[in-house]
């Protein structure tokens, strides 16, 4: 039923057939469904439509499901504040819809200020955007290390985009001189839709599977981790206080032998040597943002600056650098690892708006002396302010300065 959903068939006819399966459905058994529809490599989009239809179906059932009671202070409870915190807000912004859907702009002297209050909670919402981070940085490489059927994970940061794309284009709609009211209602709607819809799946299909499957040791880990990004709308939280034990568990894809030793020692190298702290500082000093991939496509580092451009996690560390993407870039991803491994090219820059910043993104294709390929280092900068540089500044100008 589910496949010939996502194949665009009527899935009336299906749903009379297994009515009685579909009424009883558990939520393990939708992850088991989504996981083997993304195995057939349907494409994103289409699967992202079948999903929505059939979960629909399934709605009754998952919703007689109790909901989840984490334990309080835990990372599955600070998850499902942030969700609470998030409804709230989407409830803010209902009244305000109806409000500018009422009156014509040349009848409503206080639509300016009707507006303004929309962007403004446009503008929160978007704070909402570090609940995704958390589950695409930290969760979801947990869920792909304890689950076979983990590709839902794929699909649901597909929805994560499409909402970030929809508050960035409504924000842009509102600040237009004449509003496209109809433009701006379907963003409207699609905001709603799908930051509930995703509310509802991780409640009633992803955390409720969590607690039943994931040891305490690792939920205390994803919380430890998760505070460094900050859980939206919630204090910042002083970890030191959260677990017993906040050490890091050892991760199932380690071993002893991956473990490296700290050591007393220097770093030799042909020109010059470092000792462990040395090279820890120089480069979480660069004014860049450095990942590396091994030759196997698994992320091996990445560096701790004070202001990451693109958030990073522990979690990351031995994962497929494909699952650290978004579904709509992984073709791309693919074909710049099958470049540089073939030796067709050895570098892939890129440059995007991001946030009023300009940012400049470069793949190294890493080779030996012998040519042979040891991995791809991604290195990431915010060029904003030298972009606006003029003129010259020597040395000289800081003796200057300082005189």
């Amino acid at each position: 039923m589910a496949e010939a959903i996502v194949r665009g068939e009527n899935g009336k006819p299906y749903y009379e057939r297994y009515r009685s399966e579909v009424e009883r459905v558990t939520p393990e058994q939708v992850i088991s469904l989504v996981d083997e529809l993304m195995k057939k490599g349907y494409p994103v989009e289409q699967m992202q439509e079948g999903v929505n239809k059939f979960l629909n179906l399934f709605h009754k059932a998952l919703d007689s499901h109790p909901v989840p009671q984490p334990e309080s202070g835990s990372f599955l409870d600070f998850l499902m504040q942030s969700n609470q915190e998030m409804a709230q807000r989407l409830d803010r912004l209902k009244p305000l819809i109806r409000l500018i859907n009422g009156k014509l702009p040349d009848q409503d002297p206080d639509l300016p200020e009707t507006i303004n209050n929309m962007r403004e909670i446009l503008e929160d919402l978007k704070t909402f955007e570090r609940h995704y981070l958390i589950k695409e940085n930290i969760l979801f490489p947990a869920i792909e290390e304890h689950w076979p059927d983990y590709r839902c994970v794929q699909l649901m940061w597909a929805f994560h985009d499409d909402i970030r794309k929809n508050i960035r284009e409504a924000i842009e709609t509102l600040q237009e001189e004449k509003i496209n009211l109809p433009s701006l209602n379907y963003l409207f709607g699609s905001i709603f839709f799908n930051m509930l819809a995703i509310r509802f799946r991780e409640e009633r299909i992803l955390f409720p599977v969590m607690l039943k499957t994931m040891p305490d040791s690792w939920m205390n880990r994803l919380l430890e981790e998760a505070g460094e990004i900050g859980f939206a709308y919630i204090k910042r939280l002083d970890m030191s206080t959260i677990n017993d034990n906040p050490k890091k568990p050892k991760s199932a894809k380690e071993d002893d032998s991956d473990i490296s030793q700290k050591e007393t020692g220097t770093f030799q190298l042909p020109t010059g040597s470092f000792s462990e702290e040395e090279i820890l500082v120089i480069l979480n000093t660069l004014p860049v943002d450095l990942t590396f991939v091994d030759r196997n496509d698994k992320v091996k580092y990445f560096s701790q600056g004070p202001h990451r451009i693109f958030t990073r996690s522990r979690s990351i560390i031995g994962r497929d650098v494909r699952l650290c993407h978004p579904p709509a870039s992984v073709d791309i991803v693919e074909r710049i690892l099958e470049d540089f491994k073939s030796g067709r090219t050895s570098h892939a820059p890129f440059w995007i708006q991001m946030n009023g910043r300009f940012i400049y993104i470069e793949y190294y294709a890493l080779r030996n002396e012998q040519g042979e390929y040891l991995g791809t280092l991604e290195v990431s900068q915010d060029l904003t302010e030298y972009r606006k540089l003029e003129g010259e500044q020597r040395l000289l100008s800081y003796q200057e300065k300082q005189g």
